[in-house]
């Protein structure tokens, strides 16, 4: 069972270097309140929600010094932040994520938008530098995903060993424990013989006196 884990555990990761669609900017949807569609660039990632999720914001605080919120419609978003990879000006940056993937696979899909405030988000044409530099950006996000989904398999795959090993080790104990009442049972049951051959003995010479002692009084009453 632990080779048939490792086996599909190795499939998972060696196939998630495989999936990485290009970045596509266009109008998608956004919190319906604010703006229904919004100027953004989009691409898919082989990976789950939870996982990119985590490291988006985990970078996006280790660069950008700023605390992910979750918003409204899947939107989560960094406002009033400077992300120096995309530019050295302030933004609000957004993102959303969705599976995309078929049964039994991990492709999600991630959106991100950037603004200028007030909901004013740039587009290629009039902010080229900024646009270019954020797909750039996300395209690092990529080879995270695959790393991060590779250290989730490695880890559980450890605790499947762990689990293994522990299990093993108190199969090993209860043996012992088995084998030592084992060695006590025998050791009764040696006993119980050299006992039943002691009494079966015993049995004998009082048959035995019985037999004589009915046989003196026959003689007596003739």
């Amino acid at each position: 069972m632990q080779r048939t884990i490792l086996t599909l555990t190795l499939i998972l990761v060696l196939g998630m270097t495989s999936y990485a669609q290009k970045i596509v900017e266009g109008q998608y949807d956004f919190i319906k309140r604010v703006a229904n569609k919004a100027n953004g660039i989009s691409l898919e990632l082989n990976g789950t929600e939870e996982a990119i999720d985590a490291i988006l914001q985990k970078k996006i605080k280790a660069e950008a010094g700023t605390k992910v919120k979750t918003l409204k419609s899947g939107i989560r978003g960094a406002e009033a932040s400077r992300l120096p990879a995309i530019s050295s000006s302030t933004y609000d940056y957004y993102y959303k994520l969705e599976p995309t993937g078929k049964k039994n696979e991990s492709i999600t899909r991630l959106t991100f938008y950037v603004s200028a405030g007030n909901y004013n988000f740039l587009s290629s044409k009039k902010y080229p530098n900024e646009m270019k530099a954020a797909g750039q950006w996300l395209s690092e996000i990529s080879r995270e995903v695959m790393l991060y989904q590779q250290q989730l398999y490695i880890d559980q795959q450890a605790r499947n060993v762990e689990k293994a090993e522990k299990h093993l080790t108190e199969l090993i104990s209860e043996r012992k424990k088995l084998e030592a009442m084992l060695a006590e049972i025998e050791a009764k049951l040696e006993k119980n013989m050299q006992d039943q051959a002691t009494t079966k003995q015993q049995l004998k010479g009082e048959k035995e006196r019985l037999e004589k002692m009915q046989a003196y009084i026959y003689e007596l009453k003739k």
